[in-house]
């Protein structure tokens, strides 16, 4: 199986207790301040707890293709258990698993306030459960009042058990005593949510004891991806430059990681400060491969309406345009000026072309290749191409038409 194909198995396993965890967080977040950090670090948590789930719940049916006896389980008798084990994982154990996260997140983001606030409310009160059937181990914490420091809350900070319905509180009053018969926590919730950024509880959990090591480390590598891809699905294009004239220079989140993307933030930023050309956004667009299941997913929404299998580097007032440069000292213009506008032109409606040496090729030559892709043979392919210029130290901008007109003067005046 194939990485991104295994990635959406692990993804279909996260998304309800990534929903969990954004439900029971309830903070605002925004790119790049705490808030965010600390959510994909929960996250990150959650993804792994699914990717080790999802293992578990793929080994267990692997092994019902033979049965007691060690025959090959007949089709159907297969897919009727392959099925009840589904149920198990998908229902039962994410009913509970769903509550825990909502929880485990509230509790989080409930610790990450009480920090800010310690120096008014320096302790914290264990509060009673909610249920109606309520647990006796946990009576023994009801009640209880310790500094926000105190080691306990490592071990006991409600939820601590599967389905627990405790809750607790900051305060002001009086720390009590903690009572020397407490019961200890369930086994794997001995953790502070808002200490650990984790919602569960991995080392020694029953789903990582069926994952090899080896295999560990490669799915907490798969959940990272995952999140990094999920959560920044969601987040807005960044302003990343502001020019005197107005133009707006905004990246998609994704886009920063990109091997180009400080060079697309230069020549973005180059004719942002142009004064002769008028553009109000020019955005930095992340590249999203057709063939990764993940970036597939993302495409619809964050590259919308562009051409099929494309990458793009901008949108320029809405329209999809793509960053070409000559730097080599030595270059063919027919090929090379040609082949950029064509290649340009497969991934969007226009093209930035930037020419980093005027040496490198005459005015003439440049303009003749220029006109041989907008006037030429299949110049009806061009026509909502737009054209930005940068050559000799100065910008131009040219539709199709602009570009035809423009060329007939420079010709007549050749002459």
């Amino acid at each position: 199986m194939r990485s991104s194909e295994y990635r959406q198995l692990i993804q279909q396993t996260y998304q309800p207790l990534k929903q969990a965890v954004n439900e029971g967080f309830g903070l605002k977040v925004e790119f790049g301040t705490p808030n965010y950090e600390f959510l994909k670090q929960l996250q990150y948590n959650t993804a792994t707890y699914a990717a080790f789930k999802n293992h578990a719940r793929l080994k267990e049916i692997t092994e019902l293709l033979v049965d007691e006896n060690g025959n090959r389980r007949a089709k159907e008798a297969f897919r009727k258990k392959a099925l009840e084990i589904d149920s198990k994982y998908n229902t039962h154990y994410l009913d509970v698993e769903y509550d825990t996260a909502v929880r485990q997140a509230r509790t989080a983001a409930q610790w990450q306030k009480a920090l800010r606030t310690k120096h008014l409310f320096p302790n914290i009160r264990y509060l009673p459960s909610v249920s109606a059937n309520k647990r006796e181990d946990h009576r023994s914490y009801y009640g209880i009042v310790r500094p926000i420091e105190d080691p306990v809350w490592d071990s006991i900070l409600p939820p601590n058990g599967w389905g627990c319905k405790c809750s607790w509180e900051v305060t002001d009053g009086n720390a009590t005593e903690v009572p020397d018969d407490m019961e200890p926590p369930q086994k794997g919730f001995e953790f502070n949510a808002g200490k650990t950024g984790n919602i569960f509880r991995l080392d020694g959990a029953d789903y990582a004891k069926q994952v090899p090591q080896v295999t560990q480390a490669q799915l907490i590598k798969h959940a990272k991806v995952i999140v990094d891809y999920d959560m920044a699905a969601d987040l807005p294009y960044i302003n990343v430059y502001s020019s005197k004239s107005g133009t707006e220079v905004l990246a998609h989140p994704l886009a920063f990681s990109q091997h180009d993307f400080q060079q697309n933030l230069s020549a973005a930023r180059k004719l942002a400060n142009d004064k002769a050309i008028t553009i109000d956004k020019i955005e930095i667009l992340p590249e999203l491969k057709p063939d990764n299941l993940l970036q597939k997913k993302l495409r619809p929404k964050l590259l919308q309406g562009v051409k099929e299998d494309s990458n793009p580097d901008y949108k320029i007032d809405g329209k999809y345009i793509d960053l070409k440069e000559v730097i080599s000292e030595k270059i063919n213009p027919a090929r090379t000026i040609g082949a950029k506008i064509s290649k340009a032109h497969k991934q969007g409606d226009g093209v930035v072309l930037v020419i980093h040496n005027p040496e490198v090729i005459t005015e003439d030559n440049l303009y003749r290749n220029i006109n041989g892709r907008l006037g030429g043979a299949a110049a009806d392919k061009y026509s909502q191409f737009d054209l930005y210029l940068f050559y000799r130290g100065k910008w131009q901008f040219f539709n199709q038409k602009d570009w035809l007109e423009f060329y007939s003067r420079y010709k007549m005046k050749k002459q």
